[in-house]
């Protein structure tokens, strides 16, 4: 078989949604075997048990002397990207991270080092297609976890993103949900995970911090009954090179999602027939 060994600073939705869940088909015909490692504790054996090293995302000096260190031992090198990080928007709680030089140098280096680009949105191979001679478009087809829940007189609906989507959602759904609280009080209610809509001890307002397990963030999705899943995008290109991971995400628990009419959820939903645009 095999050995493919995933890193990343931490097992963040890129590396579960992205990476780990398209693996899975071939680790259960026993086409590989499939090891995840932080970056941080990663050593010198499971580079050398590894045949693949997937990086996912990365852009830390630590990642690059893995990298280094892989391409040294003639490991085959996939470099996992389903954002735009060369060219976050201002406003973003990551934007002085990826702006800092050493970040942008360190992500341009591990690209150039890896064999092969994953995607998973064409954008992105247009973007970073320069830095690497081959590149594969792989996309992940949502598994149902959950049925969609019975028909109740209290709709619950879910907007999950991380702290740096807290400006999009306060511009865009903020004013929504305050009609919708007026209008159909104790009927709906609004559950934020990750991203601080600003509603703070407001009634049918709940907000969780950014779950740093996916296994528990699973959990609180799973758990909360929702509805509805919110998903706004802004129209723009850094948004258009996005994963439509939210369509993965909700459609697994049996969520209906509500996303904005622009890419890249354009690529995926059929108006009222797997969503709404």
């Amino acid at each position: 078989m095999t050995r493919i060994l995933v890193e990343c600073p931490q097992q963040i939705a890129s590396v579960r949604v992205g990476v780990l869940e398209p693996l899975k088909p071939l680790e259960e015909t026993e086409l590989c075997q499939v090891r995840y490692r932080d970056t941080k504790d990663i050593t010198k054996e499971d580079i050398c048990w590894c045949d693949v090293l997937i990086c996912v995302r990365g852009c830390e000096y630590p990642t690059l002397r893995i990298v280094q260190a892989a391409k040294a031992s003639g490991r085959f090198l996939i470099y996992f990207l389903d954002d735009d990080l060369l060219n976050i928007p201002s406003g973003n709680a990551s934007t002085n991270y990826y702006r800092d030089n050493k970040i942008k140098v360190n992500l341009t280096r591990i690209v150039g080092l890896c064999d092969v680009l994953w995607a998973v949105n064409q954008q992105i191979l247009f973007q970073y297609g320069k830095f690497i001679p081959r590149s594969i478009l792989l996309r992940v087809p949502a598994k149902i976890w959950r049925q969609p829940p019975e028909a109740s007189e209290q709709i619950h609906i879910l907007y999950a993103g991380s702290a740096d989507h807290s400006g999009l959602a306060r511009e865009l759904l903020v004013p929504v949900i305050q009609r919708l609280l007026k209008e159909y009080a104790g009927r709906v209610d609004f559950t934020f995970i990750g991203a601080d809509p600003g509603l703070r001890n407001t009634a049918g307002v709940t907000t969780h911090p950014y779950f740093e397990s996916y296994d528990e963030y699973q959990k609180q999705v799973q758990a909360g009954d929702f509805s509805i899943g919110l998903a706004p995008a802004y129209d723009t290109p850094f948004y258009a090179c996005k994963y439509y991971n939210k369509f993965i995400e909700y459609s697994s628990y049996g969520i209906a999602g509500i996303y904005s009419d622009c890419e890249p959820y354009r690529q995926i939903v059929t108006q009222e027939k797997n969503g709404l645009l």
